[in-house]
């Protein structure tokens, strides 16, 4: 059930790279996120999710995955439109995104409590993120930690996973198409820290809505489990 607070959005620009802003309209806000969306880019359901996390009372920064390639903070694809997307994705150098990320470090560390949250491609650079801005939790959903299976040129993120905070979350599907079981178990033999759940009977893209891998039940224990996190 969302609380119901009036939001405000803008554009905001850290150390030169742009990120889409939703936040509580009045009040001082002490908590920021850093949400990496999926590969389609500001679509409504991360928007969704932006505003969710602004009614806990979070600054929710929106980074934006394609910036770099001229890409207007509100752009999205369509989920279809996988010629595009993949063309995207294999010009983003993650290097030059965490470069880039780390010039922000003095930024979020003036907030209370600040944490990643990341769908997909965007848990894999929230795992990335983690190991350069040093937040107080990480919540990732289907983050593949080696992104062969999505024929990306990006590096394993597997030594940065045991460096993951503790008080942090990640979520899979059993049945998820691009994460097999063995990698999710690599997960969890990396990051003992860390909550690691396997959703049965769950796809990929289970949190959204809007997809037809949408698992209702799924989707509310892991909003429990975040809202336990950022209690």
């Amino acid at each position: 059930m969302h609380i119901k607070m009036k939001l405000k959005t803008s554009i905001v620009k850290i150390s030169n790279i742009p990120f889409h802003v939703t936040e509580p309209a009045s009040g001082l806000v002490t908590k920021a996120i850093l949400l990496f969306p999926e590969a389609h880019g500001t679509t409504g359901h991360i928007s969704d999710v932006a505003c969710r996390f602004a009614r806990l009372g979070y600054k929710v920064f929106l980074y934006q995955l394609y910036y770099i390639q001229g890409k207007d903070v509100k752009f999205h694809l369509d989920p279809n439109d996988k010629e595009t997307r993949d063309s995207l994705l294999q010009n983003i150098c993650p290097n030059t995104m965490i470069a880039d990320l780390r010039k922000t470090k003095d930024y979020f560390s003036q907030f209370e409590h600040f944490s990643i949250v990341g769908f997909s491609i965007g848990g894999y650079f929230s795992i990335l993120a983690s190991s350069v801005l040093n937040p107080q939790s990480v919540i990732a959903f289907y983050p593949n930690p080696t992104p062969n299976n999505f024929n990306y040129p990006f590096p394993v993120v597997t030594e940065y996973i045991p460096l993951i905070p503790k008080n942090s979350l990640l979520l899979f599907g059993e049945n998820d198409h691009s994460i097999p079981a063995s990698e999710v178990e690599l997960v969890r033999t990396l990051a003992p820290q860390c909550k690691v759940v396997s959703y049965p009977k769950s796809q990929h893209g289970f949190f959204c809505n809007s997809r037809h891998t949408y698992n209702k039940n799924s989707a509310k224990d892991a909003w429990d489990r975040i809202l336990k996190i950022l209690a």
